[in-house]
């Protein structure tokens, strides 16, 4: 038996149990109260977030994990927002709707269990992480390390223009699906000249570059997280990037 489990029993015999759930619940409470000031999760990408979410926004959450960044996207857009994610993997889905409802903004912010791609298939292979981390679920067959990752289930998949044919209005987008971020813009041809959204992407591999500097033709303007302007026929030469409408560039990036 390890000396954690010991100690963990040693704990549960010795400390009461209201004690035990008390503290619990409060490290809980403080944990929201860090994921809604954007302190709890990936802080860069939080700041980039402040910059680009407005109260009112329709923000769009591609490869939504457990929800910290949702909730994160619900606080800035307020009560007149709206979230709407997406998650492949079940377990995370479920996690999601735990953790949105215990920061309260459930009542605006809404999930669907899909893989999004470029819509040219309803169902893809899931493949398990690095020791199958609930942050590495993906459909491109490869961990974050570029190695073959194990086949573990077949799942619903679709294209961002399908799922949200319906929604009158989007206005951020961040995408976030472990290498498959340039399906997820092959599957926006009709989101991204009608509704002109802001983006947000992670871009690690060649395919992902090629998508996002492709934005360009469509009149975005590429930056890094620092604002800086990234040169669409040069390599990447970092893992996030925000592209902008060109009509929005001046009030967006101050």
């Amino acid at each position: 038996m390890s000396v954690d489990s010991v100690l963990h029993r040693v704990l549960r015999a010795v400390v009461p149990s209201f004690v035990r759930h008390g503290y619990w619940r409060l490290r809980a409470a403080l944990q929201r109260r860090r994921i809604i000031k954007g302190r709890e999760h990936e802080p860069q990408v939080c700041r980039a977030l402040r910059k680009l979410v407005r109260p009112g926004d329709v923000c769009i959450d591609v490869g939504a994990n457990v929800g910290l960044l949702s909730i994160f996207m619900a606080h800035l857009t307020g009560p007149t927002g709206r979230v709407r994610a997406f998650e492949l993997f079940a377990q995370n889905v479920a996690a999601w709707k735990r953790n949105v409802a215990a920061a309260g903004v459930a009542e605006r912010a809404m999930i669907t269990q899909v893989a999004v791609s470029d819509g040219s298939r309803n169902r893809l292979t899931l493949f398990a992480g690095r020791r199958r981390s609930n942050a590495e679920w993906n459909i491109t067959g490869l961990d974050a390390e570029g190695k073959a990752a194990p086949a573990v289930a077949q799942v619903p998949a679709a294209s961002l223009d399908d799922c949200l044919r319906d929604e009158p209005r989007i206005d951020v987008v961040k995408i976030d699906v472990e290498g498959a971020e340039w399906l997820v813009l092959a599957g926006m041809k009709r989101i991204l000249p009608q509704h002109r959204p802001r983006l947000l992407i992670e871009c690690h591999t060649a395919d992902n570059w090629k998508a996002c500097a492709a934005l360009t033709q469509l009149g975005y303007q590429l930056f890094d997280l620092q604002q800086q302007p990234l040169d669409a026929a040069a390599d990447y030469p970092a893992t996030h990037l925000v592209a902008l409408p060109e009509a929005q560039v001046a009030q967006q990036v101050a």
